[in-house]
C-alpha cells in the first residue's frame, strides 16, 4: 500500500496499470463463472424467446426438455434491418437441439438434447420452429464480471445478410 494517494501516483506506479474485467481481459474467463439459471415450459408453436444475461457469458448450456427440437440463434427472427430476421432461419444461422427422449437425441454417438458453448455473449435466442408442439428447455450459463454493453457480437446471419 502506498502512502501517496492514488491520484498523486505518476503513471509508471502499480495503481496506474490496474486491471479491469472488459471483453479482452483473460483472467475473467480462466475462473469459474458465477451461475445463472432459467428456461421455460411452454415455448409456444413458431415463437421464440430471447435470454439476455446480466453479464457477459463465459459459457452456456441449453437442454432441451420437451417434444419438439428447438433453434439457438445470436439474432432475432423479427429483427429489422439485416440484424437477422428472415436471414437467421432461411440463411441456416442457428444450431438445432433435438427433442428429448427423441431418436436423434438419443442417437449412439450421445445425447444429442443438450448443447453446450463455451462462448461470450450477451444473449441468444430459443426458437420453436413446430406448429403443432410447445417447446421446453433448461438453460445454464456461467458468467464472467464483464459487464454487457462493452462489445457487439456481429458476424453473417448475426448483423449483416447472407453472403456478405
Amino acid at each position: 500500500m502506498s502512502h501517496i494517494p492514488s491520484d498523486a501516483e505518476p503513471k509508471g506506479s502499480p495503481s496506474y496499470y490496474r486491471q479491469h474485467a472488459g471483453i479482452g481481459h483473460v483472467p475473467a474467463y480462466q475462473v469459474a463463472g458465477v451461475p445463472y439459471l432459467t428456461g421455460t415450459l411452454n415455448l409456444y408453436r413458431e415463437t421464440e424467446t430471447a435470454v439476455t444475461f446480466p453479464r457477459v457469458t463465459r459459457a452456456v448450456t441449453i437442454r432441451n426438455t420437451g417434444a419438439t427440437p428447438l433453434r439457438v440463434t445470436f439474432a432475432s427472427n423479427t429483427s429489422p434491418g439485416g440484424h437477422g430476421g428472415t436471414d437467421v432461419h432461411a440463411g441456416l444461422h442457428y444450431i438445432t437441439v433435438e427433442a428429448s427422449g427423441s431418436a436423434a437425441a438419443t442417437h449412439a454417438q450421445g445425447v444429442h438434447n443438450q448443447l453446450t458453448m463455451n462462448i461470450k455473449c450477451e444473449r441468444l435466442y430459443v426458437y420453436n420452429p413446430e406448429d403443432g408442439t410447445d417447446g421446453k428447455f433448461e438453460l445454464f450459463a456461467e458468467l464472467t464480471h464483464i459487464p454487457t454493453g462493452s462489445w457487439t457480437l456481429t458476424g453473417t446471419g448475426i448483423s449483416s445478410p447472407i453472403g456478405t
